[in-house]
């Protein structure tokens, strides 16, 4: 028997009979899910789910996943008697221009994603390409409704959007009507694009007559782009950085993350090593367990600096930064007593405002195979700008303060000796998309805690620069107070971040009755599981 749970835990029912196998699918726009779930039911890998569901996102979250755009995704295949294990990270961040983009009216990016999702699928896939790449293409065609995660990110950005002639075909009714939650949206020029894309591969997205004429047509709305640009981008397959994390005696779980220039991968790392360290998720004073998440993040987006050079890349190795030494260091920085001011910790540290647009998801499939995926266009629906008669809105350049990969960096957590994934996770939400995850996958996996319980409990977050603290509105009294005695000047903000989440304690595949998968009730996204039964 197979049925799906939306959004919710295969711990919820107590009489749950025996599973024999347990896929899943977690993201921040639901047709996006709705269609990765589909492609899994039918036997697909995660790759192949990841496939199509992100070709769906290129049409129904433009603002944050257009083809224009780019990402990172990390992958873990674990090892059968057909395939050695594989654990990896796939980079298909966005470029600038070979042009000097900073003089131009628009600077915008090379595109990454159409060929970034193309080496995935290649790589991992099983099922067809066009199998995949069509869901995407019928949306854009006949339609697809308005979500309220698109519409969130369209009011932002309203008026400068709307000076834009293609992307008012694409968002105002035929008696120029502002767009609702449910209003069919139609892309006819992209969906031509997909269809191309769909039939002939990525790669004629990068070369010939299409490369020309995106060329031309970025041009002409005062982008930055050229046929060289195109030809020359390549995805980058490369390691993760890992630590050993969970304290288990045999060292045999280890977490991995996406390597810089996806820096925030570094900083889910800081933070879940200085937060494992402290042991305060387990204390009963639960004040004590938000001043080490403040202290944590704090101290971890101020050594940031230390670190990272203005491309994003490190000055250390990535071995050294993820060392039980170089941890070390960061924890014994200052007093876990109090808050200490950042310009006494950081005196050089400086203020590094994050571009919060991106989205994320993460997939596993019934054999353990895992993708976790962010995405971005470096800025809310990039330059704002679609390319016309092609339909696709491009991203703006990684080039500029809080751009690119600096916000990026998706997470896994796997045994390494008996090659079963534990916990795969993504998020978005800019500079907070770091310590929200880090506390959702701190409070699950080291605590133990079911999981909807660690989505669900209030966050805070400290980015050293300013030196605040702020929190959600479910932070209770007691633990402000808290806070403020020990020196932290508080700041409410409506939510921090934006997580997506699979966690299976005991193992994937070896024991799909411990797996869960959530999405974060800060947002509107969707989480669906298929479980077989014996």
């Amino acid at each position: 028997m197979v049925f799906g749970a939306v959004g919710c835990s295969v711990y919820d029912d107590p009489i749950l009979p025996d599973v024999k196998s347990f896929a899943g699918v977690s993201g921040d726009e639901p047709r996006s899910v709705i269609e990765a779930r589909r492609v899994l039911k039918r036997g697909g890998t995660a790759a192949d789910a990841a496939t199509a569901m992100y070709f769906v996102l290129s049409v129904n979250l433009p603002s944050a996943a257009s083809l224009g755009g780019g990402g990172v995704c990390l992958v873990f295949r674990p090892k059968s008697k057909k395939e050695a294990e594989s654990i990896e990270v796939l980079e298909f961040f966005t470029k600038a221009s070979i042009d000097n983009s900073l003089n131009s009216v628009r600077p915008s990016a090379v595109p990454g994603n159409p060929m970034g999702i193309y080496a995935l699928h290649s790589r991992y896939g099983q099922l067809q390409w066009g199998e995949l790449v069509i869901a995407g293409e019928r949306l854009a065609r006949f339609g697809s409704e308005m979500s309220s995660v698109l519409l969130r990110d369209y009011k932002v950005v309203e008026n400068a959007l709307l000076e834009d002639k293609e992307s008012q075909k694409i968002f105002l009714g035929k008696n120029m009507e502002k767009p609702r939650v449910g209003d069919v949206l139609v892309q006819k020029d992209l969906a031509n694009s997909l269809s191309l894309i769909r039939s002939k591969g990525a790669k004629y997205f990068y070369g010939g007559e299409f490369a020309e004429r995106l060329v031309r047509q970025v041009r002409k709305i005062g982008g930055t782009l050229s046929l060289e640009d195109l030809s020359s981008y390549k995805p980058r397959w490369v390691n993760t950085v890992s630590m050993y994390f969970g304290g288990d005696f045999f060292r045999k779980h280890r977490a991995h993350f996406a390597p810089p220039p996806a820096t925030s991968g570094i900083l889910r790392a800081h933070i879940l090593g200085m937060l494992e360290r402290s042991g305060s998720l387990t204390d009963s004073q639960k004040e004590n367990a938000y001043h080490q998440l403040l202290r944590s993040s704090q101290i971890a987006f101020g050594n940031r600096n230390k670190w990272m050079k203005p491309d994003f890349t490190s000055n250390f190795s990535e071995k050294t930064l993820l060392s039980e030494n170089y941890i070390d260091e960061l924890w014994n920085i200052g007093n876990g007593l109090k808050h200490i001011p950042t310009r006494t910790l950081f005196p050089s540290s400086p203020a590094r405002p994050e571009n919060p647009s991106a989205t994320s998801f993460v997939i596993v499939d019934k054999w353990g195979m895992s993708v976790s995926c962010e995405f971005t266009m470096n800025n809310n629906f990039g330059i704002g700008r679609v390319a016309p008669g092609t339909g696709i809105m491009m991203a703006a350049t990684p080039l500029g303060v809080g751009r690119g990969s600096l916000s990026l960096g998706p997470m896994m957590i796997i045994n390494q000796h008996s090659s079963q994934l534990l916990l795969a996770a993504s998020s978005s939400g800019g500079v907070a998309s770091a310590t929200s995850l880090a506390w959702v996958v701190a409070n699950a996996y080291l605590t133990k805690e079911e999981l909807h319980k660690s989505m669900n409990k209030a966050r805070v977050h400290h980015s050293a620069v300013p030196d605040k603290a702020y929190f959600e509105s479910g932070v209770g009294k007691n633990i402000k107070s808290s806070l403020q005695q020990k020196g932290h000047y508080l700041a409410s903000t409506n939510s921090i971040g934006k997580v997506n989440i699979i966690y299976c304690s005991d193992g994937l595949p070896r024991a799909p009755e411990t797996c869960d998968v959530q999405t974060d009730s800060r947002g509107d996204g969707m989480s669906l599981s298929i479980i077989e039964q014996d």
